[in-house]
């Protein structure tokens, strides 16, 4: 990974990731997977998430089902429409 000094930063350099983020995002233990080989492989595994979640949800937090469905779906439309753009990360502990 290489490493850009703050002084070296573009201009528009407002989509790059926060130091607190970055951190996070290390500490982690996070690495690139190349899972996904199509968009259709990517929805799929969307949906299968998407169904675990909504059962635990169900259960726990009924309220919140019909707010998850439309954000999870607007997440989507935006990854896949990015596609091409979008690299997947999975952690340590993360399945």
């Amino acid at each position: 990974m290489e490493v850009v000094k703050e002084d070296n930063l573009p201009s528009n350099a407002s989509f790059l990731p926060s130091l607190e983020s970055m951190t996070a995002f290390k500490s982690l233990r996070s690495t690139e997977c190349f899972a996904f080989g199509d968009k259709k492989s990517c929805t799929l595994d969307g949906q299968d998430y998407m169904k675990k979640e909504l059962s635990k949800m169900e259960e726990k937090l009924p309220g919140q089902v019909d707010i998850f469905k439309t954000n999870m779906n607007k997440a989507m439309k935006d990854i896949l429409g990015r596609f091409k753009e979008v690299r997947f990360f999975t952690g340590e502990f993360m399945d």
